[in-house]
């Protein structure tokens, strides 16, 4: 954002102001490996994901609003284990991570971390205008991906809601 840097290290983060970057860090977190695994929320940009790329247990959610001293970052555990995760990635809107792990391109969503894709053999990935994944695969050819990420939102959604109806008894619901 517009407010904020972040300077990553081999030891951690550091949070510093964009005005004044060899200031005092407003925010610290040591973190190790973090490497290009930070990435700001293009839906909200006052939020930043990061996780450690080796062994990394979870991704770190940071709200840059308000005081610094009151910000402590959420972490969300992964429920499979990575190796590792290296250029941590968000799509376009916001609702999946991409990440590379190992020789894999990994898809998650970022409500629940659940994994929606591996691509194998595919480097470079990034994000071009019209929200197309552009990578090259192994041969050296360049790649273009039109992947739907909007319904297939609305698809988990959906899913979420038959899990979430299928657990509640409409009965209970209505008992005083």
């Amino acid at each position: 954002n517009d407010e904020y840097v972040a300077l990553v290290t081999d030891v951690g983060m550091s949070i510093v102001n964009a005005d004044a970057p060899k200031s005092a860090p407003v925010f610290s977190d040591r973190t190790p490996s973090i490497e290009r695994s930070v990435v700001v929320d293009p839906a909200n940009p006052k939020t930043i994901y990061y996780c450690a790329s080796s062994n990394p247990q979870g991704i770190a959610r940071l709200e840059l609003g308000g005081d610094p001293k009151t910000w402590s970052p959420v972490i969300a555990k992964f429920p499979k284990p990575y190796e590792e995760v290296r250029n941590l990635q968000l799509d376009p809107s916001g609702n999946f991570f991409l990440f590379y792990s190992k020789d894999e391109l990994v898809i998650l969503t970022k409500d629940g971390l659940e994994e929606v894709k591996r691509a194998p053999k595919l480097t470079e990935v990034n994000f071009d205008e019209q929200a197309r994944i552009r990578a090259v695969d192994e041969a050296g050819h360049l790649v273009i991906m039109e992947p739907n990420f909007g319904a297939f939102a609305e698809e988990l959604d959906k899913r979420r809601v038959t899990r979430l109806a299928t657990g509640i008894s409409i009965g209970d619901i209505f008992d005083v």
